[in-house]
């Protein structure tokens, strides 16, 4: 009766100090073979696949100065602008500042605005983010380029995020 009492603590000290020995040995291993953040910021570097930012905008020539000041500037070289037919001065704005900008002949409406502008990006796009020139991204663009790896990586084919406010209501 003795050994029978005895037998399931020895059992369970030994599965518990396996458990711990496993939890410390493999954690520092984890520790060892993980690769620094240097090497992943490489890694989605080299393996990040191209991607735009598509903008379908109507009237926004007066506030295009602004919103590349504040944003734009750091994605400039991966933002495609659509103009929908803006009897403003949203085109001329946009090729004085460098960015790339599509004109559309008669006013499409946002939604066939952004299909038309889908389907005519080039094939190597791999990932498209649509986002409304009234949002702005409040991350740098390490930390951006580093959701659209993970993004990529996931294999999903669609995410929304919840945008912050860029204009005040009142604009």
């Amino acid at each position: 009766m003795n050994g029978s009492i005895f037998l399931p603590w020895v059992t369970l000290f030994v599965d518990a100090g396996d458990y711990f020995f496993r939890r410390i040995f493999f954690n520092a291993e984890k520790k060892r073979t993980q690769p620094r953040r240097l090497d992943l910021d490489a890694r989605i570097a080299r393996e990040l696949r191209p991607y735009k930012i598509v903008m379908s905008v109507y009237n926004f020539g007066h506030r295009l100065p602004e919103f590349y000041e504040n944003w734009m500037r750091d994605y400039a070289d991966k933002i495609l602008m659509i103009d929908d037919s803006s009897p403003d001065s949203t085109v001329a704005v946009a090729r004085y500042l460098g960015l790339e900008i599509w004109e559309t002949a008669v006013n499409l409406r946002k939604p066939a605005t952004l299909r038309h502008a889908i389907r005519h990006l080039d094939q190597s796009i791999d990932t498209v983010i649509l986002m409304d020139p009234d949002t702005r991204v409040v991350v740098d663009r390490e930390s951006f380029e580093r959701a659209v790896y993970q993004f990529q990586q996931s294999g999903a084919n669609a995410s929304s995020v919840n945008p912050t406010p860029y204009l005040s209501s009142g604009n």
